[in-house]
């Protein structure tokens, strides 16, 4: 996904990350792990009398984890629009095969955010995703214990900092398409309830871009509004029947 312009609008409150932030998140989650395994695996305490395979186990452990995080790397670099060549000349291997490999991940990938955004219904059985702002923070603070004296400053939240979020424009495209994978699941009939959500977002958006955009602009962002606004009461009163 494009990342915004300087001259479009900022973030509203509450925006989800970029796609390639998203990636980036999942990267950094993987990237951590690997570094508290690896730290995990120094020798350290009182001397061994042996490992008796024990090291070998736990280094092979480090190196999948690592080949997890290489994984999480292909997919910002994609998110990020790196092409296929070089991300080929990064790994040193063949560019066919590279992409033979990768893509399917990507693909797999992508599919798995679009479904993360639709609304969890209340009454799914299934476990409801993490929350990312949670697992965001979570690596703020990581970040924040492990600096080392000479790291450049990054402030209290170095993550958060780091990760773009989508400018009202994208995500208003992002909710379309939200939309769209919440009435395929329900074979066309989206649920109320998980629908508002989505509704109630798009009129909050509308309404901001109404007040920042040119005022040829505005006339539109403002009927945008009022229809979703009038979508949204319709469905409110269908969830509380």
């Amino acid at each position: 996904m494009t990342e915004a312009s300087d001259v479009w609008p900022e973030p509203v409150d509450g925006a989800p990350l970029t796609a390639r932030a998203a990636a980036e998140l999942a990267f950094a989650a993987a990237a951590r792990e690997v570094s508290d395994v690896a730290r995990s695996l120094l020798p350290t305490g009182s001397v061994r009398t042996s490992y008796a395979g024990t090291l070998v186990a736990d280094a092979r452990r480090l190196h999948a984890l690592a080949g997890r995080a290489l994984a999480a790397a292909v997919v910002v670099e994609r998110a990020d629009g790196t092409p296929w060549p070089d991300v080929a000349e990064a790994t040193g291997e063949d560019p066919d095969g590279v992409r033979a490999h990768w893509e399917p991940l990507v693909v797999r990938w992508d599919a798995a955010m679009e479904q993360a955004a639709v609304p969890h219904a209340p009454d799914d059985p299934d476990d409801p995703p993490a929350p990312v702002e949670a697992a965001v923070a979570e690596l703020d603070g990581w970040v924040v214990r492990h600096r080392e004296d000479d790291d450049p400053g990054s402030g209290d939240h170095p993550v958060s900092d780091a990760l773009g979020r989508m400018d009202p424009h994208h995500e208003l495209l992002h909710l379309a398409a939200v939309r769209r994978r919440l009435a395929a699941l329900h074979d066309g009939s989206s649920p109320p309830a998980q629908l508002l959500r989505l509704v109630e977002r798009e009129a909050l958006l509308e309404e901001h871009l109404s007040t920042v955009t040119d005022a040829a602009d505005r006339a539109d962002h403002e009927q945008s509004a009022t229809r979703a606004r009038t979508v949204a009461a319709h469905l409110r009163t269908r969830t509380e029947d």
